[in-house]
């Protein structure tokens, strides 16, 4: 079996889930970073929590990549894709640990509902949208905020499901250069859908952010650039490679501070949206080369990390909802105030995050292993390690 394995895209997926776990558990409230700092210093702090959420484009962009590769590997080596066999790994490697993420879901909300408190833990129409894979839907339209439920983050999953009904089957038919250009025509889709919710001052954080044509964009870009590398990595210096991370960070910095493309309010107009968004996917972009094809072995430890991000993604909102309402309790109880009150929320923030890496660990070994063990045997191209 012809194999397709990179370590550094493994450590890639553990940054894209950092991030996403710091945009959850740091506070974007402004009002709180002015206790300490100045409020232009305060609005800085408030627009880097919020661009710790590109992580999940990340997420997007870096799926898209290496489904492509993959998909165009097996052309190659068998002349088609085997469509039948690749929604049996997408099944095998995505439903058992998200279903199961679902039915905790469920499960809390129920709890909720019981003890008197389930508007605050999330809304029964978004689980069952969950169970269709279309719960992006729920939040992308307007005037709906985010649920308390622990398990919202897997609303994302719904998106990368609905690239994934077409995508295989376009990669079969088409020759690269169509591909190419189905790639510019989702780019250009996500274009006119954001400008359009732009333009109707439609809500950044959710309406538009959970909105599956615009984050295709992602999808469209990762792909493009498996293409145009053609099963290559750069060989980038050092230099260089620091220099990409750098500006990438600088560019989703942008996106939200000055475009605020994910700002938790109505969007400037459509040209500030276009303009975020294309940060965002060059960031993705930049982020992606600069570890790409990198020489230098990575540290074990990490790779793995990134192997169980699936876990780690689907458990971190629990582990961060368990530790910080503990440390709220502890606040109270001894009456802690100002850095004391901030110290008690960085060690909350620690602690979610070893809850978390052991939540994954245990689904990793016990739920998502065998499945896929399982999922190998329907594999033209392997892409776990040896």
């Amino acid at each position: 079996m012809t194999r397709f394995f990179r370590p550094e895209l493994d450590a890639l997926r553990f940054v894209a889930f950092l991030l996403v776990f710091l945009h959850h558990a740091s506070p974007r409230d402004p009002a709180i970073y002015e206790r300490f700092v100045s409020p232009d210093a305060a609005r800085a702090l408030t627009s880097i929590a919020d661009a710790f959420g590109y992580g999940l484009s990340l997420f997007f962009f870096l799926s898209a990549f290496l489904i492509t590769e993959l998909l165009v590997r097996e052309k190659q080596r068998v002349g088609t894709v085997k469509i039948r066999e690749f929604y049996i790994r997408r099944l095998l490697r995505i439903w058992p640990l998200y279903f199961t993420g679902v039915a905790i879901g469920i499960a809390v909300a129920i709890a909720g509902r019981l003890s008197g408190s389930a508007a605050d833990l999330g809304s029964w129409q978004m689980l069952v949208l969950f169970l269709a894979l279309s719960g992006n839907w729920y939040f992308a339209r307007e005037g709906v905020e985010w649920s308390d439920n622990p398990m919202t983050p897997l609303w994302s999953i719904s998106i990368e499901e609905q690239f994934y009904l077409f995508w295989p089957w376009l990669v079969r038919a088409a020759s690269r250069r169509t591909m190419l250009c189905a790639c510019a025509a989702l780019i250009g889709l996500a274009i006119a859908v954001e400008f359009w919710l732009g333009e109707r001052r439609a809500s950044a954080d959710t309406t538009i952010w959970a909105n599956s044509f615009v984050q295709f964009e992602m999808f469209g870009a990762g792909a493009a650039l498996s293409l145009l590398l053609r099963g290559a990595a750069p060989k980038f210096g050092v230099t260089t490679r620091i220099a990409l991370a750098i500006g990438s960070a600088a560019l989703w910095f942008a996106s939200v501070h000055w475009m605020q493309a994910k700002y938790a309010g109505p969007a400037l107009s459509g040209a500030s949206i276009v303009a975020g968004y294309a940060m965002i996917t060059a960031g993705c972009a930049g982020l992606m080369l600069s570890l790409l094809g990198l020489e230098r072995p990575l540290p074990a430890r990490l790779i793995y990390l990134g192997q169980i991000s699936f876990g780690l993604y689907v458990f971190h909102l629990l582990a961060i909802e368990a530790m910080f309402g503990f440390e709220r309790t502890f606040v109270a109880s001894l009456g802690l105030t100002g850095f004391a009150h901030a110290g008690a929320g960085l060690a909350a923030a620690a602690g979610a995050l070893g809850l978390t890496v052991a939540m994954a660990v245990v689904s990793y070994r016990n739920l998502e292993t065998p499945f896929l063990r399982l999922k190998e045997r329907f594999s033209v191209i392997a892409s776990r390690p040896v």
